[in-house]
This record gives structure tokens, sequence and C-alpha cells, in this order.
């Protein structure tokens, strides 16, 4: 039940930062769609596959994209500290 509530006030969080919703709506939403989502669930291989699809998104996120940003991210400091040093 923690890493639920955690994971939900995350998400409700992201989705209040960048859409601009309040974030009592961005709970609801997230409660939403994993209600709608299970109905469609009929067996447990369908539950299994669903679980390797988010397992492998989140291999990527954590371990290609975060650092692809990180590298990202450094490179642009950089080029903006190059860029304000040659004005001066």
């Amino acid at each position: 039940m923690p890493n639920t509530a955690l994971a939900l006030w995350c998400g409700s969080r992201l989705i209040k930062q960048t859409f601009k919703i309040t974030q009592k709506k961005g709970v609801f939403i997230l409660c939403a769609i994993p209600i709608i989502i299970v109905p469609f669930l009929k067996s447990r291989q369908q539950i299994d596959i669903l679980n390797n699809v988010f397992g492998h998104l989140g291999f990527l996120i954590n371990f290609i994209y975060i650092p692809f940003l990180l590298v990202l991210v450094w490179l642009a400091k950089k080029v903006k500290a190059k860029g304000y040093q040659r004005k001066t």
C-alpha cells in the first residue's frame, strides 16, 4: 500500500506541474486508468505481457533516457557558459 500511495503522489505531482491541473484531479485520473484497463485483461498471460512491457519501459527510462538527459543538460550548460564567456 505505501508503494502505491507514493506512486500516486509522484504521478499526481508530475501531472500537476506538467498540465497545470490540480493534484486532486491528477489522483483521480491516475486511479481511473487501472480501473479502465483491468477489465480488458482476461488471463494471467495478458497480465504478464503488460507487466513485461512496463518493466522494459521502466528499464529504458531509468538506464537510457535519464542518463541521456543528464548528458544533454551538461552539454547545454557547457555551451551556454562558453557563449557568455565570449560576450564578455
